[in-house]
């Protein structure tokens, strides 16, 4: 019998989160201590935390502030990276429906520009 590698499962699968990921990935600007607007891609994210797709080094535990739609910035900390992604959470928790609204509000207002090309 094959088993294909979407259906394994993994033990994050079977963790109770506390936050509802949103699946919403977008660019932004990231600083840390020794490193100013970094640009990174957030993949998801929640009220608690955060996954990024990184191009720089990071390392667990540094202290991160991340420019966030509708939010503004919001700081927190890494606490694991693994082949250009880390993971990370909010030293405070965010309003995810304001950053929601605030991300699709932008997506409204970029495609009828792109429509009219």
């Amino acid at each position: 019998m094959k088993r294909s590698a979407l259906n394994l499962r993994t033990p994050l699968d079977y963790i109770d989160r506390r936050w509802e990921r949103i699946y919403h990935s977008f660019e932004t600007r990231m600083s840390t201590y020794t490193r100013f607007f970094l640009q990174v891609r957030v993949i998801n994210f929640s009220g608690g935390g955060f996954l990024l797709g990184v191009d720089h080094h990071l390392t667990k535990g540094d202290a991160v502030m991340i420019e966030l739609a509708g939010i503004g910035e919001a700081t927190g900390r890494i606490t694991w990276v693994f082949n250009g992604r880390a993971g990370g959470c909010f030293d405070r928790p965010i309003d995810v429906r304001a950053m929601i609204e605030a991300l699709e509000s932008d997506e409204q207002t970029i495609e009828p520009a792109a429509m009219a090309r």
